[in-house]
């Protein structure tokens, strides 16, 4: 009976060693696999980093790029507040060539036909045939 209880004993001990085994070897293979994600997504992460580089890159170029034009609009912006709120202009001393350019000048700045009859000292109407003839309507 003795040797039974033994037996009965070794047979439980062999199967829990058993399954200790198999679980240690799932864990290892989990392990595995984890740490083959892992390098994945380090790998996917850097490559990333780079393309942001990349386009901060870019983006500090057109900043470069696009400083001067913003100055320059800034400037025709402070030009357009000047020239609209002056009056002293002579518009008997401009040459239909000169009108027809501030005309457009002034429309393609977004002005309206009546401030720009005022700005240029041109009717509305010879404004509202300028812009119409050089189709900026």
């Amino acid at each position: 009976m003795l040797s039974m209880i033994a037996m009965v004993c070794a047979l439980v001990a062999f199967a829990v060693c058993a399954v200790c085994v198999l679980l240690i070897w799932r864990l290892r293979q989990s392990t595995q696999h984890t740490a083959l994600a892992l390098s994945e997504l380090d790998s996917r992460l850097t490559e990333h980093k780079l393309e942001l580089k990349r386009m901060e890159q870019r983006l500090t170029d057109q900043a470069r790029r696009s400083a001067p034009v913003e100055s320059r609009l800034r400037t025709n912006s402070s030009d357009m507040e000047l020239t609209v709120g002056s009056t002293t202009a002579a518009p008997s001393k401009l040459s239909i060539t000169e009108r027809r350019h501030r005309v457009l000048s002034l429309a393609q700045r977004g002005l309206d036909a009546h401030s720009i009859s005022t700005t240029v000292g041109v009717s509305q109407g010879e404004v509202d045939l300028i812009i119409g003839l050089n189709n900026l309507t």
